[in-house]
């Protein structure tokens, strides 16, 4: 299971690492979202499960994995600039349903608003719309240490918050093992089942 592999330009703006899982046996092709952190490697899982039953692209968001070497980070990407990317991918590869994880549902509603047309179906797991107060002041602070290069700042912030439910002897594959499980499990649900457009009915 070898995939085509691209580095793809996107509005002149971004350059994007793709995989593409192309079969003969599949009539459809389904596009994953990666959450903020993540990286195609972690929808390995996932791909098992929907190959070959579909087509599957799979994505570095210009920030991270195989892409970030070909990009310049003057400053943070937007939702809306998130969103349009998926966009672009979605034309590109003409994909009917798209599969998102986590903060890659902030994209992928970001995109479900513009209707695209092609989109006949999608799953939006492991994300909630709504910021609460302690979210909200974990982004920001997360924004100031990014802005200012702080690393130092930025690891305490990780490790005193999303790191203190890891064990301290659990290694990073171990928990990028249980995130990859947790999407595999959610993508067992039918992936007609979320209509986008009931979806943005819903949702805003």
């Amino acid at each position: 299971m070898s995939p085509e592999k691209a580095v793809l330009d996107i509005q002149g703006q971004f350059r994007v690492y793709t995989e593409f899982y192309r079969t003969d046996a599949a009539a459809k092709t389904i596009i994953l979202v990666n959450g903020s952190l993540a990286t195609t490697a972690s929808f390995a899982q996932t791909l098992r499960n929907l190959y070959p039953t579909f087509n599957v692209v799979l994505y570095d968001q210009p920030y991270s994995g195989r892409s970030k070497p070909h990009n310049l980070h003057g400053a943070p990407l937007t939702r809306e600039e998130e969103g349009q990317l998926l966009l672009e991918l979605i034309d590109h590869f003409n994909a009917e349903h798209v599969l998102s994880f986590s903060w890659g549902g902030a994209a992928t509603l970001v995109a479900l608003a513009h209707q695209p047309k092609r989109i006949e179906s999608a799953v939006i797991s492991s994300f909630s719309p709504v910021i609460n107060g302690p979210m909200r002041e974990y982004l920001d602070k997360g924004l100031d240490y990014l802005s200012a290069h702080s690393r130092y700042d930025m690891g305490h912030l990780i490790n005193s918050t999303i790191g203190k439910h890891f064990h301290r002897f659990s290694s990073a594959s171990t928990i990028a093992t249980s995130a990859a499980w947790t999407v595999m499990n959610t993508t067992r649900c039918t992936i007609t089942s979320v209509r986008c457009w009931n979806l943005i009915r819903t949702t805003t």
